[in-house]
Order: C-alpha cells, then sequence, then structure tokens
C-alpha cells in the first residue's frame, strides 16, 4: 500500500486502524522533510475531537513528518484523544505529556487562568469525564446563539436547525462556534444557490465584504 493511502487512513473512524497507519508511515521513513524556519514555532493543533478534520495520528504524523520540535493538541474541555495521541507519539519517538489550560471571566472582568501542566496519562479518560459541564456549557452557548441568529434571519426564510451544528466522532456530539457557522454557511446556500444573491443578502444583513470577497463570491 502506497503512503497516500496510509495518509488517508489516519482520518480513519477506527482508531486500531488510525494508529496502524501512523506506524507504517514511520516505518517507511520516519522524518520525511525538515524545515528549519519551522523549529521556533510552537504548534497548535485542534482535532476531530474540537470538529476539526485532523485526528491525533494525523497531528502526530504530521508533527513527525515536518520535524516539530514542540506542538499541541487544544481542543476545547476534551481528553478524548489524548491515549491516541500519546500511543501515536510513541510510535513516531515523539515526548509527550498531557496538560490543559482554562481560562474564565470573573464576575469582576478579570481574566482567571488555571493550568493543569501534568495530568497523569492514566488519568485522561477520567479528567475528560471532569471535563462534561464546560463541554455542556459549549452546547448551551452555541445552540442559545443559533437562537439568536434565527431569530435574525426569520423574516429570510432561512433557519439553524440545532441537529445540524454537531459533528460526531468517536461517540461524542461537538459543538462549537465553528461548527454553527457552519450550520449557518449551509442554511444560507441552501435558500440562494447564485453568488450574486448571497453577496445581496449579506450586504442587506449589513455585513462588510472585502472586494476580493466580492469577487469571489461572483464567481
Amino acid at each position: 500500500m502506497n503512503q497516500d493511502l496510509w495518509i488517508g487512513k489516519l482520518k480513519s473512524k477506527y482508531r486500531f486502524v488510525r494508529l496502524k497507519s501512523v506506524g507504517r508511515l514511520s516505518e517507511n521513513g520516519g522524518e520525511c522533510e525538515d524545515l528549519p524556519e519551522l523549529r521556533n514555532l510552537n504548534v497548535q493543533f485542534r482535532t476531530r475531537y474540537t470538529g476539526y478534520d485532523r485526528t491525533p495520528s494525523f497531528v502526530a504524523y504530521y508533527a513527525s513528518k515536518f520535524s516539530l520540535p514542540v506542538f499541541g493538541v487544544t481542543d476545547y474541555a476534551s481528553f478524548a484523544g489524548a491515549e491516541e495521541l500519546r500511543l501515536a507519539c510513541r510510535t513516531t519517538g515523539g515526548v509527550y505529556f498531557c496538560g490543559a489550560e482554562a481560562e474564565v471571566s470573573a464576575a469582576s472582568g478579570e481574566k482567571v487562568r488555571a493550568l493543569a501542566l501534568a495530568v497523569p496519562h492514566g488519568n485522561a479518560k477520567g479528567f475528560h469525564a471532569t471535563l462534561a459541564p464546560c463541554r455542556d456549557a459549549k452546547k448551551e452557548y452555541v445552540l442559545a446563539y443559533a437562537d439568536k441568529f434565527n431569530s435574525r434571519l426569520k423574516k429570510y426564510g432561512i433557519r439553524i436547525e440545532a441537529r445540524d451544528i454537531p459533528s460526531s466522532f468517536g461517540g461524542e456530539k461537538i459543538y462549537t462556534d465553528r461548527l454553527l457557522y457552519g450550520a449557518l454557511a449551509r442554511a444560507v446556500m441552501e435558500k440562494y444557490s447564485e453568488g450574486e444573491e448571497i453577496l445581496a443578502f449579506l450586504e442587506e444583513t449589513g455585513a462588510e465584504l472585502s472586494e476580493p470577497t466580492r469577487r469571489r463570491g461572483i464567481s
């Protein structure tokens, strides 16, 4: 099986397939590209557990491929991918640790930040469970904004259905701002099929459009 097919399998819905693919890719060359200009970067990734398209295995492979010395997975209120990332990094030879960062606004408006820099790997599953209230709060926030969008867009015949917002991965439904905006974009495109119609709609709602955006929308 060629390399492109193994890379494709890094996005499989099955974790064992993803981890097997990391192993095969590591056997076939490990670090494929050396980009010195990236060595001073602290790269952060988000994965399918926050509604993006990369799996933890893909992140580990990508970091190895481009010789990234430091990278982090910053999924929102989720440790669901920690074990897979640990196993994938062990295969690629990467150094890893589990940690978390939380930032909230106090009643006074002051930002409060807490760091957990060393969550034992064996506690990742339990720690993920303790973050459930944060994920629930995010879901509530996203659905509340969906209602605000629906109220404003009702006169245009556009509605965001709650079932169209979340993505599902690893048995969990994920709600994020990014997924909400994706659902909004799909709802608008279902209503208006032509670029000029979409531009006219956006202008009527008060959206500020740059000239490059306008040209792309018409084309």
